[in-house]
């Protein structure tokens, strides 16, 4: 049975954990994020004491009142069992605490999974007036 539990990614142990999970999910070189401890929420989701796949959501930064899922990842051999949607709902209902009345993303174009997921928890494409994400983002939006 898998757990999402929010976490506070200010706790080392926490941090490694996440940090471990980027670099078991994806290939070298294929996300060139940083994960930023200071800032925003995050949840890590377990299978027994096995972290599986982690997720983050902060802050707007271009629309007020909004928040941006900026990190999400499950390892592959755990993958295509719902972790990433119910990741996904999670930080849709903290967004809906917090009274914040839009979520953003984006994806690259070759990750359908990722896509699929947003598209299942209800986000719709679209071009923002200013693309912040690669050449390759496809974006995408909540309203909630």
């Amino acid at each position: 049975m898998f757990v999402i539990r929010k976490v506070d990614i200010r706790d080392a142990v926490i941090c490694e954990a996440i940090a471990e999970l980027n670099r078991a999910s994806f290939k070298p070189g294929y996300w060139t994020g940083k994960i930023r401890p200071e800032r925003g929420d995050w949840w890590l989701a377990t299978e027994g004491h096995l972290e599986v796949g982690y997720a983050a959501m902060v802050p707007s930064h271009r629309v007020e009142n909004a928040g941006y899922l900026s990190a999400a990842a499950v390892i592959p051999e755990y993958r295509g069992h719902g972790i990433q949607q119910r990741m996904i709902r999670k930080r849709i209902a903290h967004a809906r605490s917090l009274g914040w009345t839009q979520l953003f993303t984006e994806t690259i174009l070759d990750n359908p999974a990722s896509a699929n997921a947003l598209i299942r928890c209800g986000f719709r494409m679209f071009w923002p007036d200013r693309p912040w994400g690669s050449p390759y983002a496809v974006y995408w939006r909540l309203d909630i």
